[in-house]
């Protein structure tokens, strides 16, 4: 096949020649379209050119580096920056035994925004800082039925790690400054793949709705109609917190972390994940020397102990099972105590991601007074959409509540929504 190059030659060759047959009188044109040839081929040959260089070039680029391309560039050449996050938005209808409504909510997991910087040594250790915030603009969690639109945020991001971390295979990772104590997360491990639509805090899907009393009355008062969110609990650890910490490496999959946290309190955890041929494994078991109160989020004097373990089959069967205790330290005080277990199924219905499906239930008792329960059983369906990086899913609740000589209407709450990860 003829070059563009030697096309356009061949054509002016052609013209030039019938030109001069055609006499003398043709001599000024002539001179003039020669001329504007010459340019035309000058010009052909750069684009000819351009376009071998950017061929060569693409084929010399591996892929991995094309996808550096496309990261986003720090401002030390020596560090590398990652940014990462999500978005969780849903629609809640939450029903109290005599008035249902509905909610534009955050999901369960409130949207984030994070930035990672890495800087390795060629001895193999990594030094990185962790900068993460969430945004909450009407938290499923605080909203009830005197306050449908809570106004959780000010317009602006909350922070939820500010940590920096040294970290080495050999030596294991020690992190300093805001970010997950040590025994956070011990009573949330989960294979389900429906985490985003529930685990074993169940709270959440309508955490801020009041029980109403049998008699149908209700009062904006915790202490006569308790929310959901002071029913249930699953006792995981110290949440994130100003700390210390540190990481053993990975030995046959064991992992033992110690932390000491702002306040005078202390934990650890001891960690497992591994594949074990036929099903994946994955736990967890620590302790704290506090517990967080589940009115106003701050430590109060309990010792926590709590655990959970996850189970994922080749076939898609999964089965999830958490549980914990608190030691109280006044006298007369009953210990809380909470357990959870997940049933589910990842199934390829669909060619855009896994269905994953689950039924769950939660019991925590003792956890507001002497002689109170509070029950949650659940399902939940969350769609995969790997090629946005998305994840549609439906969450399904009914909480239940009692007190010594009290009894409270059931809640029901029905969760529709969407995450989209970067």
């Amino acid at each position: 096949m003829l070059s563009p190059t030697n096309k356009l030659m061949k054509g002016s060759f052609l013209i030039v020649g019938l030109l001069l047959f055609s006499g003398s009188a043709y001599g000024d044109e002539l001179a003039d379209i020669k001329e504007q040839i010459q340019i035309l081929m000058e010009r052909v040959e750069v684009l000819e050119q351009e376009k071998k260089d950017q061929q060569t070039a693409a084929v010399a680029i591996p892929k991995s580096d094309k996808a550096k391309n496309r990261e986003v560039k720090s401002g030390n050449t020596k560090v590398k920056l990652s940014v990462s996050g999500w978005m969780d938005r849903a629609v809640l209808m939450a029903d109290d035994g005599n008035d249902s409504n509905g909610y534009f909510v955050d999901g369960t997991l409130p949207s984030r925004f994070r930035l990672t910087g890495r800087a390795s040594s060629a001895d193999g250790w990594t030094i990185g800082s962790n900068m993460e915030w969430h945004y909450r603009s009407n938290a499923a969690f605080i909203i009830d039925q005197y306050d449908q639109d809570n106004g959780t945020s000010d317009g602006s991001f909350k922070e939820r790690v500010l940590e920096v971390f040294f970290n080495n295979p050999k030596w294991g990772k020690l992190s300093l400054g805001q970010g997950p104590t040590a025994s956070n997360g011990i009573a949330e491990r989960d294979l389900s793949g429906t985490f985003v639509a529930a685990y074993s805090d169940t709270r959440f899907l309508a955490g801020g709705m009041r029980f109403r009393r049998a008699d149908g009355s209700l009062a904006d008062s915790d202490t006569t109609n308790p929310r959901v969110r002071h029913s249930l609990s699953n006792m995981d650890g110290m949440s994130l917190r100003d700390r210390v910490r540190y990481d053993s490496p990975s030995l046959a999959g064991f992992k033992i972390s110690l932390g000491a946290v702002q306040g005078d309190v202390y934990d650890t955890a001891l960690t497992y994940s591994g594949d074990m041929g036929a099903f994946k494994v994955t736990a967890a078991a620590g302790a704290s020397s506090a517990a967080i109160n589940y009115l106003d989020g701050k430590t109060k004097d309990f010792t926590q102990y709590a655990g959970s373990v996850s189970v994922l089959f080749d076939n898609g069967l999964n089965m999830t099972l958490a549980g914990g205790t608190q030691e109280a330290q006044n006298s007369g005080r009953n210990n809380p105590g909470f357990y959870y277990a997940k049933l589910g199924y990842k199934a390829d219905l669909f060619q855009k991601g896994k269905t994953n499906l689950s039924v769950d239930y939660h019991s925590t008792d003792d956890l507001m007074q002497n002689g109170d329960a509070g029950d949650s059983y659940g399902f939940q369906a969350v769609q995969n959409m790997d090629d946005w990086g998305s994840e549609l899913y439906l969450s399904l609740r009914k909480y239940q509540y009692s007190q010594t000589g009290v009894e409270f209407d059931d809640i029901t709450g029905t969760l529709v929504g969407a995450r989209v990860k970067f």
